[in-house]
């Protein structure tokens, strides 16, 4: 596991397919991020986390990239659990994609949890 996006990661862990991830304790640019190996050139993928601030009003950012698209996330604000859904396409030539957890700003923790990575038909 790389540990992020930022400085100031004091813990992170992320497991893929279907897994847990505790992130952005230190606030404000922390994060963790995980390369997912072994996609489908060209295959069509949903990643979903449960996502939640410690503080209301304050954002963490479930999200994909470098997968031969254009990166993608979604921003949650809310102190209790909301499902983040993301569908993303693998580029003809890409077989792996980073699954991160970001808190950008903001003092209190962020989560992350239950991560699952599922192939689309």
């Amino acid at each position: 596991m790389d540990p992020g996006h930022g400085h100031g990661v004091e813990r992170g862990c992320l497991q893929l397919p279907h897994g847990y991830v505790l992130v952005a304790d230190g606030g404000s640019a922390s994060g963790a991020i995980q390369t997912v190996t072994g996609l489908t050139s060209g295959g069509s993928y949903l990643v979903a986390a449960w996502a939640k601030v410690a503080t209301a009003g304050e954002e963490v950012a479930v999200g994909v990239k470098s997968f031969g698209g254009t990166e993608t996330y979604l921003r949650g604000s809310t102190t209790t659990y909301t499902q983040q859904p993301i569908f993303f396409t693998t580029g003809v030539s890409n077989t792996s994609a980073s699954v991160y957890c970001y808190k950008n700003s903001g003092s209190a923790a962020g989560y992350c949890d239950d991560f699952t990575l599922v192939k689309l038909p």
